[in-house]
């Protein structure tokens, strides 16, 4: 087990701490934990309500990292080369008049996001709805046009890595989850329970799937960043580390943050540092230089500045390290336990009173979501809503002021956290997290009439649904009380 100290121990004044927090709370981000080590002790554990220690977390693209360590280990254990050829390993997908760009694609062009596409081949031409995407994810990558010759320019392509992952388990001869754990063998402590997400023919997510709690990956970052056993040789390891590859050249910096350079599916950042980063505030960050991860996890993608304020925050704290210990203080550390026992994501209260009461139903004109029915039920302190889509129905409860927990019903059952307000001009908003595989957020806003409501609705995340995007108007066909 990895030992627990106070930051005072290694450093670092609770005051510092606690301010972080504080930005981060002030300005609403929906942050849901922020782990930190240094000289291999944990310092720092918080979770946003109703994020917990031993809930897992979709990793979104820090898989990415995992995927390149992974193929580090099969090179270091002479399976593969970095230099071969992708579709030596694939000629059941590759076509007979193959491309010479795709012909000539190597292992180490997808390590650094150089290869032969632009984008995502099984998300080309599609929504962002998952469900819409192609269903053959490996085959995409093999039977798409190229657009330009691999090994030139940094363009991110989730479907190298998805077929990287594919690799990685026909050359071990082991699923994805059993192969780390035997490379990373002495970390014992990570999560049984952890696992990796497929795509609908069986294959891993390797880059994206990764289920796991925000504990197992601190243990993780420490492990890389120490360059613990059964990681892939040095020589691998310092290229991973290294901007081998420009990333967006000419804009912020060469020490911006996601702006210093890329390696093998890792990337640089500011303070000589370097990141597993997924989607949404995933991040896993390496410090060499004060000896130091940081760890969190999040759903930014409603607030467009949210990883730039979860980022300030922790460079606030990270440069306020001092080599030595400081001396402790104890009402400093108290008022940090305090604000840590507080964390929550933001939740919407209403802020003057309710205009409705009882259940009110709505049919809804033709529209683009494809919704038919939203029925409200006001009570006092919560709403139920039930949206009817087709054949489907989505119906979930909202707290005002809290988080009310329901069990949405998409395809993987996910946990359902939201709450609602009535706004200052007499709009009632609702706010969704969901908190499983399918992690996203959903903003619901409508503004009511005598008879009528008008909705508008966003959706954010890579999710398997459609419907919550976009703005209708629904005729009210009876209620228990009026406007």
């Amino acid at each position: 087990m990895i030992e627990k100290v106070r930051p005072e121990d290694i450093g670092i004044s609770p005051n510092a701490i606690t301010k972080a927090l504080d930005d981060i709370d002030r300005k609403k981000v929906p942050i849901h934990s922020l782990l930190m080590m240094r000289h291999g002790k944990i310092f720092l554990e918080a979770y946003w309500a109703p994020w917990t220690a031993d809930k897992l977390h979709r990793l979104y693209s820090i898989t990415k990292s995992f995927t390149a360590l992974l193929i580090g280990c099969l090179e270091e254990e002479g399976k593969l080369s970095l230099d071969d050829r992708i579709v030596d390993y694939f000629p059941e997908y590759c076509p007979e008049d193959i491309h010479p760009y795709l012909a000539s694609l190597t292992i180490r062009d997808m390590l650094m996001m150089r290869t032969c596409h632009r984008t995502a081949t099984y998300k080309m031409g599609r929504t962002r709805c998952v469900s819409s995407w192609r269903t053959d994810w490996v085959k995409s990558f093999f039977d798409t046009s190229p657009d330009h010759a691999p090994g030139t320019l940094f363009m991110y392509d989730t479907s190298s890595s998805h077929v990287l992952a594919c690799l990685v388990e026909r050359l071990s001869g082991i699923d994805y989850m059993s192969y780390l754990r035997s490379r990373l063998k002495s970390i014992s402590d990570i999560s049984d329970d952890s696992y990796i997400l497929h795509d609908p023919e069986g294959n891993p997510c390797g880059g994206s799937g990764v289920m796991m709690r925000p504990s197992d990956l601190v243990r993780i970052a420490w492990h890389v960043h120490s360059r613990g056993p059964g990681l892939p040789s040095p020589s691998f390891m310092q290229d991973a580390l290294s901007p081998l590859s420009a990333s967006n050249p000419g804009l912020g910096g060469d020490d911006a943050d996601e702006r210093a350079g890329y390696g093998y599916f890792f990337w640089m950042m500011s303070h000589g540092s370097a990141a597993m980063y997924g989607m949404g505030g995933q991040y896993a960050i390496l410090i060499p230089s004060k000896d130091m991860v940081v760890v969190t996890t999040a759903d930014t993608q409603p607030l467009k500045e949210g990883n730039e304020i979860i980022r300030r925050a922790i460079w606030d704290i990270v440069e306020s390290a001092s080599d030595k210990a400081v001396g402790r203080d104890d009402a400093s550390y108290q008022a940090l336990q305090r604000k840590l026992q507080s964390l929550s994501v933001p939740i919407l209260a209403s802020a003057v009173r309710s205009k409705l009461s009882g259940p009110h139903e709505f049919k809804i004109k033709d529209n683009s979501t494809g919704f038919e029915m939203i029925t409200y039920d006001f009570n006092k302190d919560y709403v139920d809503i039930m949206l009817k889509y087709r054949d489907s129905e989505y119906a979930f409860r909202a707290g005002d002021g809290y988080l009310e927990k329901s069990d949405f019903p998409v395809s993987k059952s996910t946990p359902c956290y939201a709450s609602s307000a009535w706004l200052s001009d007499g709009t009632f908003s609702v706010l969704a997290y969901l908190s499983g595989p399918e992690m996203g957020t959903i903003s619901i806003q409508s503004a009511f009439s005598e008879n009528a409501v008008t909705v508008l609705m966003h959706l954010y995340g890579e999710v398997s649904f459609t419907g919550f995007e976009g703005v209708f108007t629904g005729i009210e066909q009876g209620s228990s009380s009026g406007v």
